[in-house]
């Protein structure tokens, strides 16, 4: 399975986790971003490519970046736990 890109441009690495675990994530060493921890290599690519995508489909550049999303969720959930 082929593993995108960053949203910052850097390949990415997908390592495993402590030698003999079930544990794999993908991450770029140029910005810090990094994916969940998933039991295989292709779960973790997987994430990977999915989190990626909609970090690209993000219209404003201030969002276009490995946080962007996440940092737009916790925004939109403080918005709605202020106004209830």
């Amino acid at each position: 399975m082929i593993l995108s890109k960053c949203t910052c441009g850097s390949e990415p690495v997908c390592e495993p986790g402590a030698v003999g675990a079930r544990n794999w994530d993908v991450c770029c060493f140029e910005c810090g971003a990094r994916s969940a921890v998933f039991p295989n290599r292709t779960e973790a690519v997987m994430s990977w490519n999915q989190i990626n995508k909609a970090d690209v489909d993000v219209d404003t550049p201030e969002d276009a970046h490995a946080g962007g999303v996440i940092e737009h969720l916790i925004q939109h959930i403080r918005g709605r736990v202020s106004t209830t």
